[in-house]
């Protein structure tokens, strides 16, 4: 598996100014590494990791949750794993 990718970074003011990976950098690791389609990826919650480099404090998410077509998974850019606490139930069904 090649893990060669760029990583896409915007100023997030949650983070004081921080720099922090954008929604879709983290979308397009999930497609290259996995196969998913972009349009399917709906992200749910995800762990970040930080590094200061040149004065500016960066952050790189290392695991997320996501649904790709209603299904739940997680992955930590390594392993891809079922998260079926995710799965989106139909209208007026009840788990």
């Amino acid at each position: 598996m090649n893990k060669d990718y760029s990583v896409t970074f915007e100023p997030n003011e949650g983070l004081d100014g921080d720099m922090c990976e954008t929604e879709e950098s983290v979308k397009g690791r999930i497609c290259r590494l996995f196969g998913f389609e972009s349009r399917c990826l709906s992200m749910q919650e995800g762990d970040l990791n930080n590094a200061e480099i040149a004065g500016t404090r960066y952050y790189v998410y290392t695991s997320v949750r996501f649904t790709a077509n209603g299904i739940g998974w997680s992955t930590d850019f390594e392993n891809l794993v079922r998260d079926e606490a995710l799965d989106e139930q139909p209208a007026g069904s009840e788990r």
